[in-house]
């Protein structure tokens, strides 16, 4: 068994070694589904996952009121991508963005 396999294996089984660090999560997006679906769905697993920041194209302080103050806000892709903090970005945006062959 290759290292790479039983490592999944591991995880899917046991969680994360004790350890590792959250996890820091990068949201695009701040329609219904951030604060009915994936910002709890993260939140819930605190030992794997930290809400790092939000992008929020139009500051209205969504994405405080649904993450907390200490979220911090983003308002371009760039600055998402470019953060080197950033380990896992969710893609929360509308059908109108995604690509198309």
């Amino acid at each position: 068994m290759s290292p790479y396999f039983a490592r999944r294996i591991h995880f899917k089984l046991y969680g994360p070694p004790p350890t590792m660090a959250p996890i820091k999560v990068c949201i695009l997006g701040t329609g219904s589904s951030l604060s009915g679906l994936h910002y709890p769905s993260i939140a819930s697993m605190p030992d794997k996952f930290l809400v790092h920041s939000v992008l929020e194209r139009t500051p209205r302080g969504t994405a405080q009121a649904v993450c907390g103050p200490g979220v911090k806000v983003v308002q371009t892709l760039e600055e998402a991508v470019n953060d080197p903090e950033i380990e896992l970005v969710c893609v929360l945006t509308g059908s109108e963005f995604e690509m198309r062959n």
